[in-house]
């Protein structure tokens, strides 16, 4: 993909060379096309939130980590966690902090509390869905960088949960923030933002196989906070399938 960006890059570049002389309008447009395909294009908020689902919440927001969970009969909580795991089309994310983890006996609800939760992405690639109502997508991303995670999820599983099929409800407040985070080469400013996702539900399908595993998500995400001293307050909704692992 890199080769092919290049080339293209220089093509363009003979084509500004050779038609420069026909006069300033042409050369401006050459040099507009050349700059918008040389700079990274932002990913939006999409970008940010794709960190929720990689590595905070373990591969889908929750959803393998919930689904492991609720096929056991006994949970116990842990307080230091450190995991390295690896991305579905390279790279790696490094994880550590703080998580506590139970289930409820009675109402099967998990929750997951995780207090100064580091990831580091290491060139992580993987494909990632779009929070668009109107265009729901997936979009292949590259991450790098550090962020700090601190949130509170509660997760309630379907009846009859099976590696083939399995539903969720998810009810998660998420705030992270970093100073060096990129997606496909795009450096975000400095950001503090808080995500939360109400109604969430997750349809994970396939788990007994990585290759073929998939969640749809039906979402509601708020989010807050600021992003390049700039104050940010919206609301996503989409609903997309893509591949967990």
């Amino acid at each position: 993909m890199i080769l092919k960006k290049i080339t293209t890059i220089l093509f363009l570049v003979v084509l500004a060379i050779h038609c420069g002389p026909n006069g300033d309008k042409n050369s401006s447009t050459n040099q507009a096309v050349l700059l918008a395909i040389a700079t990274p294009q932002d990913p939006g908020l999409s970008g940010i939130y794709a960190s929720i689902l990689a590595g905070g919440n373990n591969n889908g927001g929750g959803g393998a980590a919930a689904y492991s969970s609720a096929s056991q009969s006994a949970i116990s909580p842990f307080l230091l966690f450190e995991q390295t795991q690896d991305c579905g089309l390279g790279g790696t994310i490094h994880i550590k902090g703080d998580i506590d983890f139970t289930t409820d006996p009675v109402t099967g609800v998990n929750t997951s509390e995780y207090t100064g939760l580091t990831q580091t992405f290491s060139t992580c690639r993987r494909v990632f869905p779009v929070l668009d109502a109107e265009n729901p997508t997936t979009m292949e991303m590259t991450i790098n960088g550090v962020l700090t995670m601190d949130a509170l999820s509660r997760v309630t599983m379907e009846p009859n949960p099976t590696p083939e099929r399995a539903v969720m409800n998810v009810n998660e407040t998420s705030r992270i923030r970093s100073n060096n985070y990129s997606v496909n080469g795009f450096l975000y400013p400095e950001f503090d933002l808080t995500f939360v996702r109400n109604p969430s539900q997750l349809t994970l399908e396939n788990f007994g196989n990585p290759d073929t595993a998939t969640i749809t998500a039906d979402e509601t995400v708020h989010v807050s906070g600021t992003m390049g001293g700039q104050i940010v307050n919206t609301v996503l909704k989409y609903k997309v399938k893509f591949k967990a692992f």
